[in-house]
């Protein structure tokens, strides 16, 4: 598989976890996502210990082959912070301005 066709199946199964959280789940979106592809991997494996194969030793191999240094340094690292960056509420911020004054202050010390 082409690195296209890994991001659109990956789009695709958060697309279909982030509609099964919020029809059954209620959770926060993200925990939602996360407790639902964790019980997936989860599945996946109890399946390859019942002796089912769907493919497994294929995903193993092709997981061996990613330099998942380059992958997150160079790759998704960006936009790990940006979506990060995005969960900031700027109101939060303010409220926190002046009890954060000594953590800050400590850090740029000579």
């Amino acid at each position: 598989m082409k690195i296209f066709e890994i991001t659109a199946l990956l789009m695709v199964l958060t697309a279909l976890f982030s509609f099964i959280n919020y029809r059954f789940l209620r959770m926060p979106t993200t925990i939602g996502v996360m407790f639902i592809a964790l019980a997936a991997s989860l599945g996946i494996v109890v399946l390859g210990w019942l002796g089912v194969d769907i493919g497994q030793s294929n995903i193993a191999r092709f997981l061996n082959a990613v330099d998942f240094n380059q992958a997150l340094l160079h790759g998704m690292l960006s936009f790990l912070l940006f979506a990060g960056a995005m969960q900031i509420k700027f109101k939060d911020l303010t409220r926190q301005k002046y009890p954060d004054v000594p953590s800050r202050s400590n850090g740029v010390r000579p």
